[in-house]
């Protein structure tokens, strides 16, 4: 069975894992580029009638930025837990144009209830926006632990600013809710549990294989401590056969490591959760007429949103729900946007709009 995740009032969990969490030389970030951007302004923002949005993952504040730059006449509240993400949201509410219109957050979006109800009050956000995953800043740097292509320290707590203790201890104190680093899930859990936790978020294949080697390295060599050396064994426990990067097979196209640490960044940062409990909010959030919509990156993720939006939009007797579904397919990126940021070939886009 895999262990629940630590709550803020468990910290003792931490006291001995410090040395697994390695400070590494940040690394610096390339220019991020929103997924889907024009299809979710016409979705979220079909005219310009001012209003309140909510973007409740800024990231790199791509949607907010086409937000507030779209329409004069708009205010947008920006959610992110990642501190970074939040300083970055701060010094863009500071530019003058935005000034009085953006009003940054440090919170989850699963907490969006209780941070945003105070702003709009009872008249409820025209539109919300979700972009659930890594943003590129995330994994362009290393000392965050989220990619498998920059040795850095095994984290990927998007609450964390690797390495940084005090900082850390803050922010979650902030966010009411401590993360474990993926390194202590790596090293202290059992072969079955990782095995268990491979399948489940990360649909793989090879988990019990990969689980197994892990736990071998670990009894040989010791502790993982990077994503380098995570992305190596991976690479080298799963048959040569499907260790191709680039193939016709559209299985292969990805990284060999890509599942295993989709995984463990979904387990650490509850990510499922997150999302259910935050969307579930944001129904009660959006004014009427208003609009949410969701890009995703992976399966499990768009299965949860589908399935979601289709229960609010669906009646069993004929009668309406008080929600209609705005596309009846998923929305993807196009081929030239996949060609100029490969990072959008994955992504998938469902809205939902409140009667």
């Amino acid at each position: 069975m895999i262990p629940r995740r630590f709550g803020v009032q468990g910290t003792h969990w931490l006291s001995g894992y410090r040395s697994l969490i390695t400070a590494v030389t940040p690394s610096p970030p390339r220019e991020h580029t929103p997924v889907l951007l024009s299809e979710v302004m016409q979705l979220v923002a079909p005219t310009r009638g001012g209003g309140w949005f909510l973007d409740a993952t800024f990231g790199d504040g791509g949607y907010t930025q086409a937000l507030l730059e779209r329409d004069p006449n708009c205010r947008v509240v920006a959610v992110d837990q990642d501190p970074y993400a939040y300083t970055k949201a701060q010094a863009l509410a500071m530019q003058p144009k935005y000034q009085g219109r953006l009003f940054p957050i440090l919170g989850r979006f699963s907490d969006i209830r209780r941070l945003a109800r105070p702003i709009v009050s009872d008249t409820g956000f025209t539109g919300i926006v979700y972009d659930i995953g890594v943003c590129s800043s995330q994994i362009d740097q290393a000392h965050r632990g989220f990619s498998y292509m920059r040795d850095g320290p095994l984290d990927m707590r998007m609450a964390s600013r690797g390495g940084h203790e005090t900082d850390e201890r803050e922010v979650e104190l902030r966010l009411g809710k401590r993360t474990i680093p993926a390194s202590v899930v790596v090293n202290q859990f059992s072969v079955d549990q990782l095995a268990q936790l491979f399948q489940r978020y990360g649909e793989e294949r090879f988990a019990n294989r990969i689980a197994a080697a892990i736990d071998r390295y670990r009894q040989t060599e010791g502790a993982i401590t990077t994503t380098s050396q995570l992305a190596d064994l991976v690479c080298h426990t799963i048959p040569r056969s499907h260790r191709a990067v680039s193939s016709r097979n559209p299985d292969q196209r990805r990284h060999p490591a890509t599942r295993i640490f989709q995984s463990l960044r979904i387990y650490v940062n509850d990510e499922l959760t997150e999302l259910t409990t935050s969307l579930q909010d944001a129904l009660t959030l959006v004014a009427p007429q208003g609009r949410i919509a969701v890009v995703t990156f992976h399966s499990l993720e768009d299965r949860l949103v589908k399935q979601l939006f289709k229960v609010q939009a669906t009646s069993a007797d004929g009668h309406e729900t008080g929600f209609r579904l705005l596309s009846k397919r998923v929305i993807k990126p196009s081929r030239s946007e996949v060609v100029a940021n490969s990072r959008s070939a994955s992504a998938k886009l469902r809205a939902i709009e409140r009667l």
